[in-house]
């Protein structure tokens, strides 16, 4: 069993993040987990919304730095 690797892109604006991530994808094909801070973001802020709802939280402060 191999042992799983994580990697950093990053990058300005425009830069070839996206293009490194599609190639990494095209040649691990399903042993390769990609996520984004887009995705990342969007998720934890619906389920958040969702534990709010359910009254298991009542103050949502999220501070992100991204580097």
């Amino acid at each position: 069993m191999n042992k799983p690797c994580i990697v950093g892109i990053a990058g300005g604006s425009a830069s070839g993040k996206t293009t490194i991530v599609n190639k990494l994808k095209a040649s691990f094909g399903d042993d390769i987990l990609v996520i984004s801070p887009t995705t990342l973001i969007i998720r934890l802020t619906t389920t958040l919304a969702m534990m709010r709802e359910q009254g298991l939280i009542t103050t949502i402060l999220i501070h992100l730095t991204l580097i």
